[in-house]
């Protein structure tokens, strides 16, 4: 008989513990090279949506400006005297709410009968006042950490947040009167605020903008995120203020719905009540600015602060090269 032979056994080829280590190091080396590449094109993504968020509120507002001849108030006051008188702190609607119709949110400009009731009478209607906390999107930065919706504020019920307040002047207290060289785009509702033009009721038509559209700053933009800026106090509302002749440390009035550029952009200023009265972002290197023609910037924090100045008045003549 012919001899049998056993099957050779086949040797299965294997890592070593040192190959094993050298892959697992190299997938580390490349995970950690991606992921900042990812982070990088996450925030490209909202640094264009924060953007976009900004063009279309400039476009609301060319379109108030289209039908009213004007731009909105920064606050709308309760009556229409001059003087403060007796609303000189009760609530008043904002900019923002008044151009509602205008971002296809002409349903919740109704509920809340803005054209009609006063902020005050809309926060003590139970019927109605839950929408006055309503979440718009297209007034919230996605860069923004902060997770709530609602501000530190209240009329009732607590107002809706946002990130983009309008560019109101250079001076701190950015309600008050006094200083033309030093106005913005917004006028301010405080009682002797452009009193000539009647700033209680109205607002700046494009005329007035002798410095040009395109040099001259719309809105810009306001992280409750920022590092020394985490106090609910220090948000924006879309909807209005709670005091509109109120400009100061308790941060109520203006502040509340308009900024100033007398500090940089990001920057963290001496006097810490006046944090909540500028303009800071949680984008790299800068924040959105939207100019007064419609079109959206990115300004740089670096950004000579003259220029930035300049940047935010009306009718002061400054002569601003590229920035």
């Amino acid at each position: 008989m012919p001899s049998s032979k056993m099957p050779q056994q086949q040797a299965h080829a294997g890592f070593t513990l040192i190959e094993l280590l050298v892959v697992i190091a190299i997938i580390g080396v490349l995970v950690g090279l991606l992921l900042p590449a990812v982070q990088t094109a996450r925030e490209a993504a909202r640094r264009t949506s924060c953007g976009n968020n900004q063009k279309q509120i400039a476009l609301a507002l060319h379109s108030y400006h289209d039908v009213n001849k004007a731009l909105p108030p920064l606050i709308l006051k309760p009556s229409a005297s001059l003087p403060a008188d007796s609303d000189w702190n009760s609530p008043g609607w904002g900019w923002n709410a008044l151009i509602l119709p205008m971002m296809e949110e002409a349903t919740l400009y109704d509920t809340l009968k803005v054209g009609t009731n006063t902020l005050s009478q809309t926060g003590a209607d139970a019927a109605i006042r839950d929408s006055l906390s309503t979440r718009l999107s297209a007034v919230l930065c996605p860069t923004d950490p902060t997770t709530s919706h609602l501000s530190g504020r209240s009329v009732g019920r607590q107002l809706g947040r946002s990130n983009y307040p309008a560019v109101n002047r250079v001076a701190v207290n950015v309600g008050s009167g006094g200083g033309t060289n030093t106005r913005g785009a917004f006028q301010g509702a405080w009682p002797h605020a452009d009193a000539s033009q009647n700033a209680v009721r109205k607002g700046r038509p494009f005329r007035d903008f002798t410095d040009g559209l395109t040099s001259t700053f719309l809105i810009g933009e306001r992280s409750v995120g920022h590092p020394y800026s985490t106090s609910t106090n220090n948000m924006t509302n879309w909807v209005g203020s709670t005091e509109p002749e109120q400009s100061g440390s308790s941060y109520r009035g203006p502040p509340e719905v308009g900024g100033a550029t007398w500090y940089s952009l990001n920057e963290s200023p001496s006097v810490t009540w006046y944090w909540g009265h500028w303009f800071r972002s949680m984008h790299q290197g800068g924040g959105q600015f939207s100019m007064v023609d419609g079109s959206t910037r990115f300004v740089s924090e670096d950004i000579a602060l003259t220029t930035y100045r300049a940047l935010t008045t009306v009718a002061n003549g400054e002569v601003i090269g590229e920035w």
